[in-house]
């Protein structure tokens, strides 16, 4: 973990709005859809996920997998659980 810090890794990755340096790609992904950014405050987790969705049109990367498909497990959870 010590050796993934920005010490050893670097900070390669900018910011496209306020030019922050971060560290990797999950970093300025969190950067920007917690609305940290100063000059990007309208951009959030709601405002980037809708703009994929928009690019997404068959979910590939939006469509989440609420339920599997049956496999024949039998489920034996109680009413209790």
């Amino acid at each position: 973990m010590h050796l993934n810090s920005s010490t050893h890794r670097g900070k390669n990755v900018a910011c496209p709005f306020c030019k922050a340096a971060l560290t990797s790609a999950s970093g300025l992904s969190h950067h920007l859809e917690t609305g940290s950014c100063p000059r990007a405050k309208n951009i959030n987790h709601r405002t980037i996920f809708q703009a994929i969705s928009q690019r997404d049109p068959n979910g590939f990367l939006t469509n989440k997998l609420l339920t599997y498909p049956d496999s024949g497990i039998q489920n034996i959870a109680t009413n209790a659980t």
